[in-house]
């Protein structure tokens, strides 16, 4: 089955990658470098999916962050996309981790 472009816009939303799935897909991209924020990667990506679903779908998720964790999670995806963009402008996984590592506000977290 061929799909025109005009019949694109009009794919099942289930043909998307879900939200976790993006998110595995960039931590893999950035690097080990964000772990000393992110810590356990199944569990921070829980977190946000958890934030995600709250805030946008108005859901009742116990465990969705508030408060000052909330900043905190705000914070560390951050710092996420701060290093994915890193990567796409050339610097490798280490060098992205050694320009997290000499930043004061990265280590104060």
């Amino acid at each position: 089955m061929s799909l025109s472009h005009e019949n694109a816009a009009y794919l099942p939303p289930w043909h998307e990658p879900t939200l976790r799935r993006r998110l595995c897909e960039v931590l893999d991209f950035v690097g080990p470098g964000i772990t000393p924020l992110t810590g356990q990667r199944g569990r921070f990506i829980s977190r946000v999916v958890d934030m995600r679903n709250a805030l946008t779908h108005w859901d009742e998720v116990p465990n969705a962050p508030r408060g000052a964790d909330l900043h905190q999670l705000a914070a560390a995806l951050n710092f996420v996309v701060d290093a994915a963009l890193l990567r796409l402008l050339g610097f490798d996984q280490e060098q992205v981790r050694a320009t997290l590592a000499d930043n004061q506000q990265f280590q104060s977290r």
